[in-house]
């Protein structure tokens, strides 16, 4: 499965709104990260999150003249 996550801070705020959550954590509530995920973009991750990709090895592409390239958080 291939989706676009984190790629703005508007999409964790969004997020962190309607779940109280970042977005790699809710996914990881609610089973969906293995290694036959790949997460599009991803430049606004926490450490948290950053360690729970490691841990389910979920796949990350990037496309650095296309994400949204904000501070990340």
């Amino acid at each position: 499965m291939t989706m676009h996550l984190s790629s703005w801070m508007e999409d964790v705020q969004g997020y962190l709104e309607r779940t109280g959550m970042r977005p790699v954590k809710y996914y990881h509530q609610l089973g969906v990260l293995s290694p036959n995920v790949v997460l599009a973009h991803m430049v606004n991750l926490d450490d948290e999150e950053v360690e729970l990709v490691l841990q389910t090895g979920v796949k990350i592409a990037h496309c650095p003249t296309t994400a949204g390239c904000s501070a990340t958080a």
